[in-house]
């Protein structure tokens, strides 16, 4: 019944989805990618969306004196900022849906390779799209997380115009037993509802490419590369924090400085959440018609106040956005602490969001 609602919803807006393709549709179990920083270990979704780009980032970053350059200063959001570039560049080279397409992923997680694009950062800007590296050298080295016998599961058409903060969410669950929850579910509203049943279709397709030579190219049965994913920390073998937001290709972007405000700068983590952010645009956007804004950065207000002139002098073409404003996520996160038997959230101003216990 279900099936042939959505087919006959499809019927009446000239969509192409047939009973044939529903049934012929499996969900599965996939292992997840992981990835370290220290003595934390990520674990992040495949390759049909960014998630890996977080550990990827963090181990480029790993080794780097952040502390020693002060929170949020303009040599500190370079490093952060040339980072995360190196690991969208490869992601935008590289990432797509592994049933159809080859990924280099022991190579693109291992800490040699994180080594050799750490040596590609430079003092100034990229300019333009960071170089992206050739992790097929290293897929025979890998380094191996060691983690605790569990299991885990785990915008821009003009940027403008977009609704920010009425369509992707992120939920992290953890019970009474110790069991985590990771999801980032995403499009409605702006994806239809099929009458009756409270069931939204996805408009993901959006972030295919038409460009049959690339990783994420259209093809029949094949997932787009997404953004929305989810992610798990352990520490030292151990669970430790579930997090994750909405904002398109500012998703990892948001965690990874949530995550070192947290671990580096000690801030706990709902002051960890609402400090100052920073955003890149210097690739072409994730969703159609993939725009690209080379070498820009946006600035939260306070940041851009302060430090505008030195990025600037860097080599960025700097925006700026209102402090708190959507378009920089909205991250929510549950650190389990263990040494006080407790469980503590929190939740981001920049989007509707809470933080509950009971």
């Amino acid at each position: 019944d279900i099936a042939e609602a959505i087919v006959a919803m499809h019927a009446t807006k000239g969509g192409l989805f047939t009973k044939e393709d529903i049934a012929n549709y499996h969900g599965k179990w996939e292992e997840p990618l992981t990835g370290s920083y220290e003595n934390y270990t990520f674990f992040a979704n495949g390759t049909w969306c960014q998630g890996a780009v977080l550990p990827m980032t963090l181990q480029i970053l790993e080794g780097i004196d952040l502390l020693s350059m002060g929170h949020n200063s303009p040599l500190y959001m370079h490093t952060v900022l040339q980072a995360i570039e190196l690991a969208m560049a490869d992601k935008e080279t590289y990432f797509g849906d592994p049933d159809f397409i080859d990924v280099p992923m022991t190579g693109l997680l291992s800490k040699e390779y994180a080594a050799s694009r750490r040596s590609q950062m430079t003092n100034v800007a990229f300019n333009e799209m960071a170089p992206y590296g050739n992790p097929i050298n290293f897929q025979d080295v890998r380094y191996v997380p060691q983690v605790s016998d569990v299991d885990v599961a785990v915008y821009k058409n003009n940027r403008k115009e977009i609704s920010i903060g009425k369509d992707t969410s992120y939920i992290s669950i953890i019970d009474q037993a110790g069991n985590a929850v990771s999801l980032t579910p995403s499009d409605f509203p702006q994806s239809p509802m099929v009458d009756g049943l409270g069931l939204t279709l996805g408009n993901r397709m959006t972030q295919f490419r038409l460009d049959a030579t690339h990783p994420n190219a259209l093809e029949p049965g094949k997932r787009p590369t997404i953004t929305p994913n989810a992610s798990m920390v352990f520490k030292d073998g151990e669970f430790y924090m579930t997090f994750g937001t909405p904002g398109g290709d500012m998703q990892t972007q948001a965690l990874v400085q949530v995550f070192l405000n947290h671990i580096i700068f000690g801030m706990d983590i709902q002051e960890a959440i609402e400090a100052p952010r920073f955003r890149s645009l210097n690739w072409p956007d994730s969703f159609s018609p993939h725009e690209y804004h080379p070498g820009t950065i946006i600035l939260e207000e306070s940041l851009y106040q302060t430090h505008r002139q030195a990025m600037i002098n860097l080599g960025y073409r700097v925006e700026v956005e209102e402090e708190w404003a959507p378009e920089f996520g909205g991250v929510c996160a549950i650190i389990q602490d263990t040494l006080n038997n407790l469980l503590i959230g929190g939740a981001d101003p920049r989007q509707e969001s809470l933080a509950k216990g009971k």
